[in-house]
């Protein structure tokens, strides 16, 4: 354990109104392969989510938000189940999520007496369908259930189809008074960057395209919170993404899950709701998606499951640090974030980075060489994480 922080700026009123007039629904979107860099909400010289970034002023947007793996299967651990993925190199052992025995925020949920919905434009194979076999949703729907004949890549279908799920689920729920909790869970902006309604992508590269997806994609996401504002809905919208994408516009990489840089494992986490959040404000707490869910049942008035390790992002003994790993083209990086400063060790090349985010955001400058003492306390706080991880994920390597 590490010492506490403070609660964020009005963190606590924000928890204490919630649950005199708790909220009764939760739509998590996640939007995939999207980090801060290219929303306006974050960067107001990108302009490419703007209908996003104009409903920030009915939400809590957290600053200094991170995935623990640039990898979608392994977010998805984090996200549903609170703790770390197993910090193994890829393989498909990592992505069989059927058997991490820490109950997921959907199975807690539903014996909670929520319906619990899984809705995604991709094919969820990526995970192994390890949440869906072992029943942790009630109902699932994914890509061709969605859209049959619709294919758009070979990952799945026009993320305009999941927001048609959406709407349709909400319209049929209207008279229902039992809560729900709904993930979905977006495409498109993954790797080809399929086309959407704008066919002049065609001659367009893999950024421009990606671009033009994702201001697509936010005008679906506007049109979901028109609606839901319109009806004064007690529907907690949660905003995040799985991973980042690189397009070597900052580092000289591409993709995800092969670097540890902030383009790639810092992502958003944006909390709205009109009723409850009448003017919108930023927290700057640091933390990662092993805090998703305990703030979400922090913020219904639920008790977390003893085996989740992540906690409340409003606690304030929340920890302040997030950590995340990549291994691919022959590295193994493991990297921490405290306060302002973040470490980076390459554990195979034994080479490691230390990076002033507060004067050098775009992780420019190494200067580990001007701060050896902070960056040997960094490297042991990983060396004791990788231990416990290896002890927690034992049991897959007698498989």
């Amino acid at each position: 354990p590490g010492p506490s922080v403070k609660a964020a700026t009005h963190s606590d009123p924000l928890v204490q109104k919630l649950r005199v007039r708790p909220i009764k629904n939760v739509i998590l979107i996640v939007l995939e392969s999207v980090g801060v860099q290219y929303l306006t909400a974050y960067d107001k010289n990108s302009p490419v989510t703007p209908r996003l970034a104009a409903e920030t002023q009915n939400a809590v947007v957290f600053d200094s938000y991170y995935t623990p793996v640039g990898w979608t299967a392994s977010a998805l651990t984090s996200i549903l189940h609170a703790i770390p993925p197993p910090l193994k190199r890829y393989n498909t052992m990592n992505f069989r999520l059927a058997n991490i025995p820490t109950p997921s925020i959907a199975t807690v949920l539903s014996e909670r007496g929520y319906q619990t919905v899984f809705l995604a434009s991709g094919d969820p194979q990526w995970a192994n369908k390890g949440i869906f076999d072992n029943g942790d949703f009630r109902q699932v729907r994914t890509e061709l259930e969605l859209a049959p004949e619709k294919r758009n890549s070979s990952w799945g279908v026009r993320d305009k189809y999941l927001f048609d799920e959406i709407q349709q689920f909400l319209d049929g729920n209207k008279n229902d008074s039992k809560p729900f909790f709904m993930v979905a869970w977006t495409d498109q902006t993954h790797h080809p960057y399929s086309l959407g309604s704008d066919e002049t992508n065609k001659t367009k590269g893999d950024h421009q395209r990606y671009l033009s997806i994702l201001k697509e994609v936010d005008g679906y996401i506007g049109e979901l919170l028109a609606y839901l504002r319109e009806k004064n809905d007690d529907t907690l919208v949660v905003i995040t993404g799985d991973h980042g994408e690189a397009f070597r516009q900052i580092h000289n990489t591409t993709g995800h899950g092969f670097s540890v840089y902030d383009e790639e494992v810092k992502v958003p986490l944006i909390l709205w709701n009109p009723r409850l959040i009448p003017e919108g404000y930023r927290i700057p707490t640091v933390g990662s998606h092993v805090d998703l869910a305990p703030t979400l049942l922090d913020l219904l008035g639920e008790p977390a499951p003893a085996e989740w390790q992540g906690s409340s992002l409003f606690s304030p003994n929340h920890p302040p640090r997030a950590y995340f790993f990549a291994a691919a083209r022959g590295q193994y990086l493991l990297g921490v974030r405290e306060a302002q400063w973040k470490y980076i060790i390459d554990a195979r090349r034994e080479e490691e980075e230390l990076y002033d985010l507060g004067n050098d955001p775009l992780e420019q400058m190494n200067v580990s060489a001007d701060h050896p003492e902070r960056a040997t306390r960094l490297r042991q706080r990983l060396a004791a994480m990788l231990k416990a991880n290896e002890d927690k994920y034992a049991w897959m390597s007698m498989q």
